[in-house]
């Protein structure tokens, strides 16, 4: 097995020193470290020795989201260094105060991806819920019991991008109600909604709110039934009951978009129901991991989409000291695991381990 074993210098923090001077060596114990395999054969940065140094950086992209960066690179080599790695974290939120303990809290944090993620905000809209329970699978093996959550859905394969998203409510006496929703980023420029009147009898008048080109074809049924092609049709469903009602709407560049939702008609079930918002998805928390080899070829997590079982864990994080420029640092402790792409091939970084710094504003 071949050893490869890069030593990085910890450097001391000199007050007075100009923004573009280097730091100076100094003697004490290591501190930043990180140790794993690469591509089966073991790979250990140390900090000590051979002019290696941890800097740390920020910076800020144009959704206001701040970046942290922590890079292991030699004092004498200022840009695409042969045995550099770099660790960039993006902050939970754009724009707004910073909160560091927050930005950078323990946790899994996934891998940035040239696929794209979404940003979507849930609303619980239910009839005769009073106290009870919400549960929510976002089709994407994830969920919720809140009544109105945000969720990132990270598209990871682009052949898969409609999210089957469902909504059970249990109220206090027992009531069960579910609804289904289709959520569907392809086809993310055309959206439908509807509401109704409240039934006061078994008449129902409905409204639709189609966005996206100028809609050519509705479609409403009623388990699975259709009863109308209008854009806001009355029908009579005759008994009392709780109906699944759903609009289906072609636009005129044949974008179609479906909304579901329970109709009460006088009864006093539960109706369990939702609407749905598509935020601006900048890519919070991600991470990407940049590694140049002994060659000075580049290797990036971020140019291919990561499979699923790759991850990257804060353990912890604490403030540390300031660096060369004056800025404020965090030190992690985190483990990761996962690929990185170059244009030709592929190397693998496994069950890795260490001590990392970033800085922050």
């Amino acid at each position: 097995m071949k050893i490869y074993s890069f030593v990085l210098l910890l450097i001391a923090l000199l007050s007075g020193c100009r923004e573009n001077d280097l730091p100076q060596p100094q003697n004490g114990d290591p501190v930043f470290f990180v140790k794993g395999m690469i591509n089966g054969n073991q790979m250990e940065i140390t900090a000590g020795e051979h002019d290696y140094y941890m800097f740390t950086s920020h910076g800020r992209d144009t959704h206001q989201v701040i970046s942290f960066t922590g890079e292991f690179r030699k004092l004498n080599c200022s840009s695409n260094c042969p045995g550099t790695l770099t660790i960039t974290i993006r902050d939970k939120q754009a724009g707004g105060l910073l909160d560091i303990e927050q930005a950078l809290a323990p946790g899994d944090y996934p891998f940035r991806s040239p696929l794209p993620s979404y940003v979507v905000q849930f609303m619980a809209d239910t009839l005769k819920m009073g106290q009870g329970y919400y549960n929510w699978d976002f089709g994407d093996n994830t969920f919720s019991q809140e009544a109105s959550p945000l969720h990132v859905f990270n598209i990871v394969d682009p052949q898969r991008q409609v999210f089957p998203v469902t909504l059970t409510i249990t109220n206090s006496v027992g009531c069960i109600s579910s609804i289904t929703n289709i959520i569907d980023f392809a086809n993310r420029n055309c959206h439908t909604y509807f509401d109704h009147d409240p039934p006061n009898s078994s008449i129902v008048s409905f409204f639709s709110y189609p966005t996206g080109s100028d809609p050519v074809r509705h479609v409403w049924s009623v388990g699975g039934t259709v009863f109308s092609n209008d854009p806001n049709p009355v029908h009579d469903f005759r008994q009392p009951g709780v109906y699944e009602v759903t609009l289906e709407v072609m636009d005129s560049i044949n974008c179609l978009s479906t909304y579901s939702r329970n109709v009460n008609v006088l009864t006093q079930n539960c109706a369990a129901n939702f609407t749905y918002t598509l935020l601006n998805a900048p890519d919070f928390s991600k991470v990407t991991i940049t590694w140049i080899d002994e060659n000075g070829k580049i290797y990036s997590s971020g140019i291919r989409a990561q499979p699923a079982q790759s991850y990257f864990r804060v353990l912890n994080s604490e403030k540390y000291e300031i660096n060369e420029n004056q800025q404020p640092t965090m030190k992690l402790s985190v483990q990761f695991d996962g690929w990185l792409y170059s244009d030709t091939d592929s190397i693998k970084f496994e069950d890795f381990s260490g001590e990392i710094g970033v800085a922050y504003p």
